[in-house]
């Protein structure tokens, strides 16, 4: 029968002679998050360490948006945490947004219209 004892921080087996620190033991590894649809993250690998980031990017001129269609005027980092899950969900990059037109997200919540939708508007400018 194997025996295996815990002293200072390190797991011993008797019948492997090996040393194996616990931290090493209980580290657990991130699997690689969804794309964003029109978008990307770097670094792209097979898995993640616990502490590791990946920084999301929308493809030009899409803006990105989180799961509360608040747009994110800035780089977005998820890391991967030691229950192995990332930090933050996979935000969205949102439709064309061009100098011409304007482009807001809207939630109709009006009878039995209950889903989300957008809505595109001319882009007027004023000249003062």
């Amino acid at each position: 029968m194997e025996r295996a004892s815990c002293t200072h921080r390190f797991l011993t087996s008797t019948a492997m002679r090996h040393v194996i620190p616990i931290s090493d033991f209980n580290k657990r590894a991130c699997p690689p998050p969804d794309f964003p649809e029109r978008g990307r993250y770097e670094p792209v690998k097979a898995d993640y360490e616990v502490g590791q980031t990946i920084y999301y990017h929308c493809d030009p001129r899409l803006p990105m948006i989180d799961a509360n269609h608040v747009w994110l005027h800035e780089l977005q980092a998820a890391t991967c945490e030691a229950s192995g899950k990332w930090s933050r969900g996979t935000p969205f990059c949102a439709f064309d947004v061009t100098p011409s037109r304007l482009a807001i997200s809207i939630r109709l919540l009006d009878g039995d219209l209950t889903a989300h939708s957008l809505l595109q508007l001319p882009l007027v400018l004023a000249h003062t």
